[in-house]
């Protein structure tokens, strides 16, 4: 071990929990067929693939703003995928069709949950007994962090955390240098004093590289260019028992 940290900060996508495409897929239908059965029953008669079309454009308009390290909150995006089926369509629905689309839409996750990556649970044990301080820090994209953390809490890792930040509620994300001190600020830490495990090259390991942190990163998920090199590299979360 050539250094010594006080704090290690996780991603959770991809890192702590693995999801498939075909997952994903799974909820995104889940939130369109919900969202047209809903404005169907308020009056509101659109065609499905309308529906379908505005779910992939405030997909893609969530992504946008997440790269440029901000992000909106879950009730913004909701509304944002209401008005790409039609202008204003969020001030023209009565609260409780919104609400219930925000409910379908946000436990669509629980239609197909990523599963807890092979070794999470054991490194979680081996950080809480090394007297690491532990953070989370995630980017939320179609699914809110409160909903998120309700199924940490369900899959027994929520009690190993000091601290969670979730983009949706900070409204920063990954890489910016916000979401990252706030993190730290929360666990009382210095960033020299912290290594963050992620799995992608941009959001994880340069975003806190550039802000002071350490990275471990996992290989597998993103086939980028390393533009920014990591402290380590590992293909499995039992490895870093060896880097702490």
């Amino acid at each position: 071990m050539d250094k010594t940290f006080e704090c290690i900060t996780f991603d959770l996508w991809q890192t702590l929990i693995i999801d498939q495409p075909n997952w994903g897929k799974i909820r995104s239908d889940l939130r369109i067929n919900t969202a047209f059965e809903i404005l169907k029953s308020s009056g509101k008669n659109f065609e499905h693939k309308q529906i379908s079309s505005a779910y992939t454009k405030c997909f893609e308009e969530c992504e946008e703003i997440r790269k440029n390290g901000l992000d909106i909150s879950f009730r913004a995006q909701v509304n944002l995928f209401l008005s790409f089926i039609q202008y204003d369509l969020d001030n023209k629905l009565d609260e409780s069709s919104i609400r219930q689309i925000m409910n379908e839409y946000g436990y669509a996750f629980y239609e197909a949950p990523p599963v807890l990556a092979k070794g999470a649970i054991e490194l979680l044990d081996y950080a809480t007994f090394k007297q690491y301080k532990i953070g989370l820090i995630s980017n939320s994209g179609m699914t809110p962090g409160i909903i998120v953390k309700a199924y940490l809490e369900q899959i027994g890792i929520l009690e190993f955390f000091h601290s969670m930040v979730f983009s949706d509620e900070l409204l920063v994300s990954k890489p910016a240098k916000k979401i990252f001190m706030k993190s730290l600020i929360d666990l009382q830490v210095m960033p020299e004093d912290a290594i963050h495990v992620g799995d992608n090259l941009e959001t994880d390991i340069h975003g806190a590289i550039s802000n002071g942190l350490d990275a471990i990163w996992i290989k597998g998920y993103d086939t980028n260019e390393v533009i920014t090199p990591p402290t380590y590299i590992i293909n499995s979360l039992l490895e870093i028992k060896d880097i702490l």
